[in-house]
């Protein structure tokens, strides 16, 4: 007979426990939360450049605009006044209005620039500026401030009314020198006479060429007589004035021996001396040493060779 078996009592395994939603949804969102705020950590200060930079831009934009209107502002006073800008008045229009918009003039206060100081003439001012960076990387990535410019054009505006009333004309008056001259020798003309400014000045020096400006040298290639005319003109008009250049071929006479002479002789035998087609010479003596009379050693031309019969003669005694 088989002894009886031990019988051992089997526990029942263990049931899982089961999560609730609402522990579930809990546990979901501590987790969203806590990465929202890394992700946040992470992003800011990207948001942060980003609004530093829109910012920086944003007043470069800005300072452009109003680097516009310095420059409508400057040309507009220029153009009243076209002879006379440079005051105290412009200098502070655009110095002011740059410290206003907080830029720097790596130039300084820039010079109008004129077509023509008269009416029908225009002005342009262009001014630069320099907006500098708050951003360290904008400033690291463009240096240390941007630089722009703007530029504004406006018509010459200027007049000149006497007190009586009505518009003065100009008068136009001009020097020449020499007034008579040789060719390929140099004239030189000058239109400062002229009044009343500002005026604009237009040459017609009579052998199918001009120039302009208040004085302007000409040379001439062809001998003969030349009308040189003069044209002024202002606000009012016009007026001209015609003169008369003659040039000549040039003469040579042939240069006497002063050596060994007194300079009591010198005066008559330059006088008499020129070239077999009774031309002399009319240029003036020059002495070297005063004291005279005294004998000649040294003379600026050497003797018997041809200059031109205009020319002037130095002696002296050394």
């Amino acid at each position: 007979m088989e002894p009886p078996t031990e019988q051992r009592e089997v526990e029942p395994l263990s049931t899982p426990r089961l999560i609730s939603r609402r522990a579930l949804a809990g546990a979901v969102r501590r987790l969203t939360t806590g990465q929202s705020v890394v992700e946040f950590a992470i992003v800011l200060p990207i948001l942060l450049l980003l609004l530093m930079v829109t910012i920086d831009f944003g007043r470069i934009y800005l300072g452009w605009i109003n680097l516009q209107n310095m420059a409508r502002i400057a040309a507009d006073y220029a153009a009243d006044h076209p002879t006379d800008w440079n005051t105290t008045t412009y200098q502070n229009l655009i110095t002011n209005d740059a410290k206003a918009i907080n830029c720097d003039l790596p130039s300084g206060v820039p010079s109008p620039t004129f077509t023509s100081p008269t009416v029908g003439g225009t002005v342009r001012v262009e001014i630069m500026c320099t907006f500098h960076s708050v951003t360290p990387l904008i400033s690291n990535v463009l240096g240390s401030g941007v630089t722009v410019s703007a530029s504004s054009v406006f018509p010459v505006k200027t007049s000149i009314v006497p007190a009586g009333g009505g518009c003065p004309l100009p008068t136009a008056a001009f020097t020449v020198a020499p007034p008579s001259g040789l060719l390929s020798q140099e004239f030189a003309f000058d239109a400062a006479g002229s009044s009343p400014g500002p005026l604009a000045y237009n040459w017609d020096f009579g052998d199918g060429t001009g120039a302009t400006g208040v004085s302007t040298p000409h040379t001439y290639t062809t001998m003969g007589g030349y009308s040189v005319r003069l044209t002024v003109t202002n606000f009012c008009g016009s007026k001209a004035i015609t003169r008369t250049v003659l040039v000549a071929e040039p003469t040579f006479c042939i240069v006497p021996d002063f050596i060994g002479l007194p300079t009591t002789d010198a005066p008559t035998l330059w006088s008499t001396s020129g070239n077999s087609s009774g031309e002399f010479f009319t240029g003036a003596i020059t002495y070297a040493q005063g004291g005279r009379p005294w004998i000649i050693r040294s003379q600026s031309f050497a003797a018997n060779q041809p200059v031109l019969c205009t020319s002037g003669i130095k002696l002296g005694k050394n």
